[in-house]
Parts: C-alpha cells; structure tokens; sequence
C-alpha cells in the first residue's frame, strides 16, 4: 500500500499494488529504438490454463487487459445487416489491430456460431452472439484449451 502526500495533493488517497508472482510463467520486454516502441509478451499460468498477452505502446487496440494489450481471451465476431460478418480483434504476436476487411476472410460459420483459425495455428470458436467460447492451440504448444463461459 503506497500512501504520501503528493498522492493526496491528487486526490488519491492509496494505491494496492497487488502482484501474483506464481502466475506469471515468463515476460519477454523489448524495447525498439528505431521504432520508438515498447513490447512486453507475457505467459500466466492459472490452475493449468495458460494465457498469452502481448502489449505494444504503438497498438490502437483496447483488449480485456487495456489499451495496448491483446491476449488469447479477445476478439469477436460481428455481424452486419447484409449478413456479412467481421473478426474484430488484434495479432497475438503484435497486438496490433487486425483490419477486419481482411480478417473477415478467416471466419467460417458453423451450427454453433463461426470459427476462425488465428495466424498461430490457434482455432477460435465464437457462439451465435460473436462471443469467443472456445480457443484450441495448434498441436505441439502444449497448451490445453481454453473454453470461455458466459453467465450472463
């Protein structure tokens, strides 16, 4: 807990930095000079699930973790009036955002909803709503899926 009076002059009164080192499986950061960029790639392992995200100070895209951040639990698919739909999500390896006028040619309907295979070799799977539910990791990664419930 950070406590101080230059915090209060701001009006803030405390800040709880919380860190779970257990959770984080490795953290690669690498700075561009040539780009004037900032990358910080990270692995969490929580009760055997592994999550990726990666965070880019150039992404425009806003992901579950912020801005700047894109990780194995974003993107969705949306649907439009003339029935066309559009992946709208960002590049793992990047976390850039993915124009979805070409991304639109990754998503395949199904029963359930659509599948799209990310450039990792990753399938993701999204309900009737666009809403990922499900992500299968290309074999050899060694990675479990992951399946996304929603509740509400």
């Amino acid at each position: 807990m950070f406590e101080g009076s230059f915090l209060k002059r701001l009006g803030i009164t405390s800040i709880c930095l919380v860190i779970s080192v257990q959770s984080l499986a490795e953290t690669v950061s690498q700075i561009d000079a040539t780009e004037q960029t900032y990358h910080l790639h990270s692995k969490h392992i929580i009760d055997d699930v592994i999550i990726e995200k990666h965070y880019s100070s150039k992404s425009e895209f806003r992901g579950r973790f912020g801005f700047g951040w894109c990780s194995d639990l974003d993107g969705k698919v949306e649907k439009y009036a003339d029935l066309s739909v559009r992946y709208i999500g960002c590049d793992i390896t990047t976390a850039m955002l993915l124009d979805p006028r070409f991304s639109a040619k990754e998503v395949v309907r199904t029963k359930a909803g659509y599948r799209r295979l990310r450039e990792d070799g990753a399938i993701q799977n999204f309900d009737s709503k666009g809403r990922l539910v499900s992500l299968s990791f290309a074999e050899g990664t060694g990675r479990e899926p992951l399946l996304i419930n929603y509740s509400h």
